[in-house]
């Protein structure tokens, strides 16, 4: 049965890795001004599609969802989530998607990727039941199909 929903925890609201202090030995946290209420899936998928993060393989994110908390009960959640938070920085990116083209562009392939249900991050790792995931057919359009001009009759 999926969870449908979780309780809210305590977020820091800003997943910038930049706020992350490490110096080899402990890493505290700064800027709290965004704090307050959150689910355990949505913090992980800020944290994981911050743009902060691109760095950081995806191979590397996977092997931690276990331990940010992400279950096979609350996974359609965090996939829900992770796809909202990389989207929201493709929006971010639109603005700048001249001057910052090839992050644009590398934002907007991620997006891509991440909408197809057995290619996202959460799909890199097998199921705990051995099944394969369900593969959901979607059509792809042309744009150009529907921007030619009506055939003429005759």
């Amino acid at each position: 049965m999926k969870q449908t929903t979780t309780a809210a925890v305590f977020s820091r609201g800003d997943s910038n890795l930049l706020n992350w202090l490490r110096d080899g030995h402990s890493s505290p946290v700064v800027d709290f001004e965004y704090s307050g209420h959150s689910t355990v899936h949505f913090d992980a998928a800020d944290l994981i599609e911050h743009i902060s993060a691109r760095e950081i393989p995806d191979s590397t994110w996977s092997a931690l969802l276990p331990d940010l908390g992400i279950t096979p009960a609350n996974r359609h959640l965090f996939l829900a989530a992770q796809r909202t938070c990389a989207l929201r920085w493709l929006a971010v990116l639109w603005k700048q998607r001249h001057t910052r083209a090839d992050e644009f562009a590398a934002q907007r392939t991620r997006v891509r990727r991440l909408q197809s249900p057995d290619k996202s991050l959460a799909r890199l790792s097998p199921r705990p039941d051995g099944r394969q995931p369900r593969r959901i057919h979607r059509p792809t359009y042309s744009a150009s199909r529907w921007m030619r001009p009506p055939a003429p009759t005759t």
